[in-house]
């Protein structure tokens, strides 16, 4: 993994209203390319406003563009709340003021469909070429295609004749899992064409073939101890954001509380300032039972689970050091192994202790969370 040096974090964005395609970009069609098609979701084609507020991370950006226009593979891979998508809000801006084409992608769970993904994927890369895929596209708008192979080879040479130095944004990939679209998308990262960048963000392990494209210096991987806030992150941001000054000691024990988690910060920062007391007595008792962290996780993390993924976690919360057969005596099953395999690809706030992926523990803000779930159902 390439390590890069941290400066600043970038805001965080709300998500954006759908609206049908041909309400929101009629720009995007010309005299010579004719209207887009209608029904396709607009927002899913355009990254989340910039913050004002946004914290400059001006070492990504720096890495990002290196020896422009070379084509190179940019992986935010994170848990919720973590900053992947104000990151490639950032990202993105700054291609498109480095004079490079640039296209969005925000994907959904609908998108792991060859169909559907061929839609959008097509329509996103009318961004950067008005004419791009015109017959395929205008195909898919007719009559379904039954080979999305054939149909994926077609675009990945419609790729390779890009004239001009692009950048394509795929957020939210934790939704794709279709063969044919993975197949697609690893062929185009491997034979990635020289003035083709791609940036993708998820949740979960990327499913991509990136390994020699990391030992060729043509993949950059940010994780989530790239994007955790340290000190001088989350000083700027309190003052930034909510107007709070700590002291240092303060602040120390914000950052052992939160383990600098983006949004554990923003919710601590949230409890403070109803907070009537002195910061010191909310930052020492903040927890995962705060209410404001528990609405969090429960929408934006558990609900999303399984039921038996969610057995697991709520019964394996109690133990502070885990491997795979303590796991399977904490929860009386046999898929301790699977399931820790699992909870680390979905980034479900699960850190390893040591390298050879045998030792776990919980975020302790998530550990704790966890533990007041299952107090109240057993």
């Amino acid at each position: 993994m390439l390590r890069i040096k941290k400066t600043d974090h970038p805001g965080r964005q709300n998500s954006q209203t759908s609206v049908t395609l041909h309400e929101e970009i009629p720009k995007m069609a010309d005299a010579e390319s004719g209207p887009l098609l209608d029904g396709l979701i607009a927002s899913k084609l355009f990254p989340p406003l910039p913050d004002p507020r946004l914290i400059a991370r001006p070492a990504f950006v720096s890495a990002a563009l290196k020896d422009l226009p070379r084509g190179r593979v940019i992986t935010i891979v994170a848990p919720a709340g973590s900053g992947k998508s104000s990151l490639m809000t950032q990202l993105h801006s700054a291609y498109s003021e480095h004079g490079v084409a640039t296209s969005w992608l925000g994907l959904d769970v609908e998108d792991n469909d060859p169909a559907t993904f061929a839609l959008y994927f097509i329509s996103a890369l009318q961004f950067i070429e008005p004419m791009f895929a015109r017959d395929e596209l205008t195909a898919l708008g007719a009559n379904p295609v039954r080979d999305y192979d054939s149909l994926f080879e077609r675009l990945s040479h419609r790729l390779s004749a890009l004239s001009v130095p692009a950048a394509l944004f795929l957020d939210d990939f934790q939704h794709i899992t279709e063969p044919r679209i993975l197949r697609f998308l690893n062929q185009l990262t491997t034979h990635l064409q020289r003035n083709l960048s791609l940036v993708v963000a998820s949740r979960h392990r990327l499913p991509l073939q990136l390994a020699k494209l990391l030992v060729t210096g043509f993949a950059i991987e940010v994780a989530q101890d790239d994007l955790n806030f340290d000190g001088a992150e989350a000083e700027l941001f309190l003052k930034r954001y909510h107007q709070i000054e700590l002291s240092p000691t303060d602040l120390d024990s914000l950052l052992e509380s939160t383990e600098g988690w983006p949004t554990g910060v923003q919710l601590a920062a949230l409890a403070l300032r109803r907070h009537k007391g002195a910061a010191a007595e909310l930052i020492k008792t903040f927890s995962g039972r705060d209410r404001d962290l528990t609405r969090y996780l429960v929408e934006s993390v558990i609900r999303a689970q399984a039921e038996p993924v969610r057995q697991f976690l709520l019964k394996t919360s109690p133990l502070r050091r885990m491997c795979a057969d303590l796991c399977d005596a904490a929860t009386g099953d046999q898929n301790g192994r699977e399931m820790l395999d699992y909870i680390g690809r979905a980034n479900l706030f699960l850190i390893a202790l040591d390298r050879d992926g045998q030792w776990y523990r919980y975020h302790h803000l998530f550990a704790e969370f966890l533990q007041n779930e299952f107090r109240k159902t057993d």
